[in-house]
């Protein structure tokens, strides 16, 4: 479940009897004098209260969240005890998410969680409906931590992605490296397996599962001994990302009708780590799964 702060049940959408700017007077964020500028402010440029404070510098952000949560009856996101969904992460542009401010966290039937930094924004969050086909549920964030949670989130997909384009085109016919070892540091698949194993390192997984399904790749992470979608891949990349951890692995690259076993030892963000690799055949190619441990807890 999301990691947030519940509010007392309500409708949201309704104010609060008392609005922003009582709300903020009372919390002793603002002086009178100080909210009857910002409203002049506020209907020159005509644009929310909450902006005009924040781009003025009257009020911290998060102390101006605590009020809006409250404003709009809607509770806020922690991210440090928040997981990211991959299947709602999925159903936005990160490009969209960057221009509105907005995180998609958490999927549940038919009910898309997002953090947003303006829950009084209905245009959005009806635009949002019609884009993901779903019932959004507001969660109000801090727009720094919403801003660096998207980069975050985004951030194996992206690169992903990036890597599968430049895959698919140097598919084109081109002389072939005689050894694997001849393949560049900067080519796509070297690229993809470095940034599934940082991103499943930064987000404390136990476990890497690289599977092969019968249309595509598969990459799961599992995270807290739970298994978590974190990619999907086109199906052309499954014998070259398994060519590629098995030759970080010191393993066998041509035999693929064999389990095999080896050690892979890497540094992610400064830190050390082990990864235990293990393959095995099975019907629709080479599965592999890659073991994370911190070096000092695999002595």
């Amino acid at each position: 479940m999301s990691a947030v702060e519940r509010q007392p049940e309500g409708r949201f959408g309704l104010r609060q009897e008392k609005r922003l700017g009582e709300l903020l007077l009372e919390n002793g964020l603002l002086t009178p004098q100080q909210l009857e500028d910002a409203l002049a402010s506020q209907r020159r440029q005509h644009r929310p209260l909450g902006q005009v404070l924040l781009a003025q510098g009257m009020v911290d952000e998060k102390a101006l969240a605590a009020v809006l949560s409250v404003h709009f009856n809607v509770p806020q996101i922690d991210f440090t005890r928040s997981r990211i969904d991959k299947d709602a992460l999925a159903l936005i542009p990160e490009a969209y998410a960057r221009e509105h401010t907005i995180l998609p966290i958490r999927l549940e039937k038919d009910v898309l969680e997002v953090a947003t930094v303006d829950p009084g924004d209905l245009a959005l969050l009806a635009e949002l409906k019609v884009l993901t086909r779903k019932r959004i549920k507001p969660l109000l964030g801090v727009r720094s931590e919403i801003e660096r949670a998207i980069t975050q989130s985004y951030k194996l997909r992206t690169g992903v992605d990036q890597n599968v384009r430049s895959f698919q085109e140097s598919l084109q016919p081109k002389p072939v490296p005689r050894r694997l070892q001849d393949v560049k540091q900067d080519a796509p698949v070297v690229q993809i397996v470095d940034l599934i194993i940082a991103q499943a390192a930064e987000e404390r997984a136990s476990d890497i599962h690289i599977e092969p399904q019968q249309d595509h790749l598969r990459v799961r992470f599992r995270i807290d001994g739970v298994l978590h979608d974190a990619t999907r891949l086109p199906a052309t990349l499954a014998a070259p990302i398994s060519s590629r951890v098995k030759l970080l692995a010191n393993l066998d690259i041509v035999d693929r009708r064999h389990s095999q076993d080896g050690q892979i030892q890497t540094t992610v963000d400064g830190r050390p780590l082990d990864i235990r690799v293990g393959t095995i055949e099975t019907i629709w190619g080479e599965k592999v799964v890659l073991r994370l441990l911190e070096r000092s807890r695999s002595i």
